[in-house]
């Protein structure tokens, strides 16, 4: 399974991983009779990785058509919430999508992210606004330079937030805007894993997904 820095999701410390995705990606994994190995690479390459069978699994994948050529989705496992993260006081709260329509600001987001059809059709149209669209590899290189003034808002997982110090919070505007919110997913390589080994996999979601602690953590994030 690839992993990389996204807390709560993914945490490394002393060289062990922690967090959401690992606890989960290892308990679906358990549950088929296998054995979690994890592979550090940032999302875009993870999804290369993915595709070509290089690596077997990767956490909070959210569905289209171009994927579903690649990897199997299992799930779900909780619902993904995409907002606008900014700088305290630097840019006008954004609440309609009318104000991303001829919004001018630098913003940044995960490198091979995808945050809906309706915010690429923005993209699209406000040609300044993608001009000035920064995709980095993850994002704590992307708080830092929310920081350090290279952008001006984050586009980022609401839980990503929620789970950042007290003391970093109270510095940043959560726009009220949700530029998307859809179900994601435990993707699986098509490379790697033919319909036999992925009803395995189905089968070991099943079982998981009645679990008290999943349905607990489920309920926490789909609410």
């Amino acid at each position: 399974m690839r992993a990389h820095s996204f807390p709560p999701m993914a945490v490394k410390k002393d060289n062990v991983w922690l967090g959401f995705d690992i606890q989960y990606g290892s308990a679906l994994i358990e549950n088929a009779g296998c054995k979690l190995k994890i592979i550090e690479a940032p999302w875009a390459r993870g999804l290369e990785m993915l595709k070509v069978g290089e690596i077997d699994l990767m956490m909070n994948m959210s569905k289209n058509k171009s994927r579903e050529q690649y990897y199997h989705f299992i799930g779900p496992l909780r619902i993904e919430r995409i907002r606008i993260v900014s700088k305290k006081n630097a840019l006008p709260l954004i609440s309609k999508w009318a104000q991303l329509e001829t919004l001018n600001a630098s913003l940044m987001r995960q490198r091979g992210s995808y945050f809906g059809l309706r915010f690429e059709n923005i993209l699209n149209d406000n040609k300044a606004l993608k001009l000035k669209l920064r995709e980095l590899a993850n994002n704590d290189i992307g708080l830092k330079s929310l920081n350090t003034g290279r952008v001006d808002a984050l586009i980022v997982d609401e839980l990503y937030v929620d789970y950042l110090p007290k003391e970093v919070k109270e510095l940043l505007d959560i726009h009220p805007l949700i530029i998307n919110s859809n179900p994601i997913y435990y993707a699986f390589s098509k490379a790697n894993f033919d319909k036999h080994r992925i009803e395995k996999i189905k089968k070991a979601y099943k079982k998981l997904s009645k679990s008290p602690e999943f349905i607990k953590f489920s309920k926490v994030t789909f609410n």
